[in-house]
């Protein structure tokens, strides 16, 4: 477990046990499958994050306030089921597997990613945005068919996520290939996902208001 300051601390500590329990419950792994990540291993992961927010700032400064506002510890673990996860219950961690060949903008994804599943869930907590959150469509992100809550944040993680990698590819920052693929992946699936919102979502006034935003960012995010 690191968080910004630099502190190292792999202690089980209850509240990271119980997160990693909690993620492995909700993607049906086995108990124990996540394992905390040895120290030396997650040590050069964790100053790539230090790198990843410096770039962030400069490149996007309203989600580099946003993830350093909402997120204030990262959790290295080791597993080949996981890239990264968030739950409200440890509310300003992340679980994070990084892997060997990962570069800023991957950093950059699970940090915007995650940062706006928090982002959402506060805005959710203020206002109720669906009818039917419990009916099941497709989701963008997951090949098993979800909750139209999840869509919902599937969405707005890609429509978030989407702005930033424009941003870095415009700019012309460090591993703009990189940038540039995840940047085609996640529009395009932004675009299919808000197309079952369109056909599926019961909407409140609130959520009325949220689909117009997100039609119009989808509507920004087009190809080079």
């Amino acid at each position: 477990m690191v968080n910004y300051n630099g502190r190292f601390d792999l202690l089980e500590q209850p509240w990271v046990t119980f997160g990693l329990r909690t993620i492995e419950s909700s993607l049906a792994l086995e108990n124990g499958d996540l394992k905390l990540m040895d120290q030396a291993l997650a040590k050069p992961h964790y100053f790539k994050i230090l790198d990843s927010l410096e770039l962030l700032r400069g490149c996007c400064a309203e989600a580099w306030e946003e993830v350093t506002g909402l997120l204030t510890t990262c959790v290295f673990v080791q597993s080949t089921s996981l890239r990264s996860s968030s739950v409200p219950s440890t509310f300003g961690a992340i679980y994070i597997s990084p892997k060997h060949d990962w570069v800023i903008p991957n950093y950059i994804d699970l940090l915007v990613h995650e940062s706006s599943h928090y982002s959402l869930y506060i805005k959710s907590k203020l206002a109720k945005f669906l009818n039917n959150p419990t009916q099941l469509a497709k989701s963008p992100l997951r090949d098993d068919r979800r909750p139209l809550i999840a869509v919902l944040h599937a969405v707005y993680v890609l429509v978030r996520v989407s702005f930033v990698l424009k941003r870095w590819i415009e700019l012309d920052y460090p591993n703009r290939d990189v940038a540039s693929e995840l940047y085609e992946q996640y529009r395009l699936k932004a675009k299919h996902g808000l197309t079952v919102l369109h056909d599926t979502g019961e909407w409140t006034v609130d959520g009325v208001e949220l689909l117009r935003n997100f039609d119009k960012s989808v509507g920004s995010i087009t190809d080079y």
